[in-house]
């Protein structure tokens, strides 16, 4: 682990980054869940979600 502050050149690598990591919660009807875990391709669930999300598919959410 580096310790101390961070490098010019490590402060500009990080501010031209558009990687984020962010925790969503969302919630999907269970009619929708199952049509998606059937028709997509994936290892887990969560990656099948993504890869809808990262498609357009929308992701009908309605106020319950």
């Amino acid at each position: 682990m580096k310790r101390g502050r961070p490098s010019n050149r490590e402060k500009i690598l990080n501010k031209n980054s558009n990687d984020r990591c962010v925790a969503i919660n969302i919630t999907i009807p269970q009619k929708l869940l199952n049509n998606i875990e059937q028709n997509i391709s994936g290892l887990s669930r969560s990656e099948k979600i993504v890869k809808c999300a990262e498609k357009g598919f929308d992701l009908v959410v309605s106020a319950q």
